[in-house]
């Protein structure tokens, strides 16, 4: 069991709504526009928390955000329309415990935390970012 189970299973949720991976490892400023309609980011958060199960697992909470790219072709409107829609579908396929817990690979949950839907840039709004935050509780053996 591994942390980096969390990211490939929220990789492959992202994949599975039809989204294409920015591999960029820590910045995601630079993604080419001829990717940036329904891209993703994944980013790693702080690991704040950890308890010791037993002597051979340590039970660890830890969010994983990811960003999705989209640009508002016809109007920044139908942008942020078609955003709200990958963010509710995301969170449907990472959520789904059929999915989630049936991965014999540590995770324990996956839970929604946060979402924020905004332009790309100040001077580029027909392009939005959405922000998706998710809360994973993994295993991990020690």
């Amino acid at each position: 069991m591994s942390m980096t189970n969390a990211r490939a299973y929220l990789r492959s949720r992202a994949k599975a709504i039809g989204l294409t991976e920015w591999k960029d490892g820590f910045d995601s400023s630079n993604i080419p526009d001829t990717i940036l309609d329904k891209s993703f980011w994944i980013d790693m958060g702080d690991i704040t928390s950890g308890v010791k199960r037993d002597q051979y697992d340590q039970e660890i909470q830890f969010p994983l955000s990811i960003k999705i790219y989209k640009k508002g072709y016809k109007s920044p409107a139908d942008g942020i329309d078609d955003s709200v829609l990958l963010v509710e579908n995301l969170i449907k396929e990472a959520c789904d415990p059929d999915k989630a817990l049936t991965q014999g690979n540590g995770i324990v949950n996956v839970s929604f935390d946060t979402s924020r839907i905004e332009p790309l840039s100040s001077s580029n709004n027909n392009s939005v970012v959405s922000s998706v935050t998710f809360n994973f509780l993994i295993i991990l053996n020690v």
